[in-house]
Formats: structure tokens, C-alpha cells, sequence
């Protein structure tokens, strides 16, 4: 039976196996987006959610049900670290490949094993710092995963070659927030894409560092790129127990994204996770 986790009230609704199209409820996004954006989302909607998602979807709007902060935890390494993270409630998991910097690379063969043992309701984000869009689309079939996590800039159209070659897998454009200029970044990009991270890493850097920085950025930034987006936004950069709560209260995030914030050792910590899930319920 297919599951729907709770979500905050200006997030939106996702199915199992990360299939998001719209971050909002439908009169919200009807009244942002223009006619032409809006049909053109919603017949996205229609072509890619399953009929069992409908019915959950409409006993939530005439509930007026909210629906809880999604958890994606990243940098997954194994295996067993895949299930403990599923049963912990993580509803996504991350695979890091190879990346100029940051924690959590491991090697295609490795994603693919992990992926392969992954229930089908848990989204499998492959995280890819590649910019041509062959590469990017022999990196996912070597793998398997069903979430491209694109974590640094791509040119212009390869978005578009990516999903024309890849239709059944969602796209997520990761964000590195550093200004007022990554809010107008964000909002063009998320016209191409599934989904936005907010990150904080920085692109500009002689060595890169797309992501697993360990820092925060400035929320009130992602708070306007989240009240803004047409699409789900997730958000990461140093989240962790302590400050989750505060996170999802300020941001309102769809979903949230972690790594070393539920780690000791470079190891997936069960007590450090179980006390950050614990904190995104309260908070939601």
C-alpha cells in the first residue's frame, strides 16, 4: 500500500518514490504560476503520479490535512546504513559518486548494489557533480537510481536533453545559497527541473565544494525561494537534531537533507538519527 508522510502547510504532496511535481496545494499554485505554467505542471502531475496517490491526495484535501517535512539522508555508504536510514523513517536516500570535494563518495558499482536492495516507495537520489548531459545519463543507468541529484550548474538545454533521455527519473538541481542572486537562480532553474536543493556549498572555489560542507547558509534566502518555487524545495547544509526544528519553522521545506549532522565517525549514527526524525515531527 502506498504511503503519504505528513507535510507542513505550504508544502505539497509527494509520492512514494519521489515523484514530486507541485510544492503547493492546488488553488495556491494556481493562482502563482500563469496559465500556460500551471496546465503544463499539472499535466505533469497527471502523467507521472499513480491512481492509488489520487485517493490518498483527495482524502487530505477534504481532511485539510497538512503533510509532514520529508527526510532524505544523504552519503548513504552500504547496505545496512540504506535499511537502518529506512527505518528510521527516511523516505529518500542520497549516493554520493564522485565529487571534487566533500564525505560520502563511494563508487558507482557500490550505488548500484545499495540501490538495487532499496524498496521501491524509498526515493534513490544519485548525487553527480558531471555537466554533460551523456555522462550524467550513463552515470543513472549504470546505477539504477530513480533521483538525479544535479549538484552543480548546468549549461542551458542539458535539463531538457536529460529528461528526454531519461523520462521515468526525476530531476533535482541542487542550489548553493550565497546571495540574493541564488533566489533569482533557483527560480529560473526550478522551470527545468523536479524538484530544488538548497545547499551550501560554493561553486566558485579553486577546488569546488558541492555540498557535505557541514555549514548553514542564510534561511531567510531559502524561506524566499521556498515561498516562491512552483516546485518542491529541499533543504540541506549543517542540519542536524539541534537545529531542524528551528530550520523547518523559518524555511518551510518540503523536504529536509542531511549527512554528517547524523554521523559519528563518518558512520550513520542510529541515535544521533533518531533524535533529528524526532525533531522534524515535532517540528511539522
Amino acid at each position: 500500500m502506498l504511503d503519504l508522510q505528513p507535510q507542513d502547510e505550504k508544502g505539497g504532496w509527494i509520492a512514494p518514490g519521489f515523484r514530486p511535481r507541485t510544492s503547493m496545494r492546488f488553488h495556491q499554485m494556481k493562482a502563482r504560476l500563469r496559465p500556460q505554467s500551471f496546465f503544463a505542471s499539472f499535466q505533469r502531475v497527471l502523467k507521472s503520479w499513480r491512481g492509488a496517490v489520487w485517493v490518498a491526495l483527495a482524502k487530505a484535501l477534504i481532511n485539510g490535512n497538512s503533510l509532514m517535512t520529508r527526510v532524505k539522508v544523504c552519503c548513504i555508504g552500504s547496505i545496512e546504513e540504506a535499511l537502518l536510514a529506512i527505518r528510521c523513517g527516511a523516505s529518500a536516500l542520497g549516493f554520493v559518486s564522485e565529487m571534487p570535494s566533500g564525505p560520502g563518495v563511494i563508487s558507482e558499482d557500490l550505488i548500484g548494489e545499495i540501490v538495487a536492495e532499496v524498496p521501491p516507495a524509498i526515493a534513490t537520489f544519485l548525487l553527480t557533480s558531471r555537466t554533460d548531459p551523456d555522462d550524467i545519463v550513463d552515470q543513472q543507468k549504470r546505477t539504477g537510481a530513480n533521483t538525479l541529484q544535479l549538484c552543480d550548474r548546468l549549461p542551458r538545454g542539458v535539463h531538457e536533453r536529460i529528461r528526454k533521455a531519461l523520462p521515468g527519473v526525476d530531476l533535482v538541481q541542487v542550489i548553493h545559497v550565497t546571495d540574493e542572486n541564488s533566489v533569482e537562480e533557483a527560480l529560473e532553474t526550478g522551470r527545468e527541473v523536479d524538484a530544488i536543493l538548497l545547499d551550501s556549498g560554493n561553486q566558485s572555489l579553486q577546488v569546488k565544494e558541492l555540498g557535505g560542507t557541514g555549514r548553514t547558509h542564510d534561511w531567510s534566502l531559502s524561506a524566499e525561494i521556498v515561498k516562491r518555487s512552483g516546485v518542491p524545495v529541499f533543504l540541506a547544509g549543517g542540519l542536524n537534531s539541534e537545529n531542524v526544528n528551528l530550520a523547518i519553522e523559518q524555511v518551510r521545506p518540503f523536504g529536509v537533507d542531511l549527512c554528517t549532522g547524523v554521523r559519528t565517525a563518518g558512520a550513520l549514527d542510529e541515535e544521533k538519527l533518531g533524535a533529528f526524525m524526532a525533531a522534524v515531527r515535532f517540528a511539522a
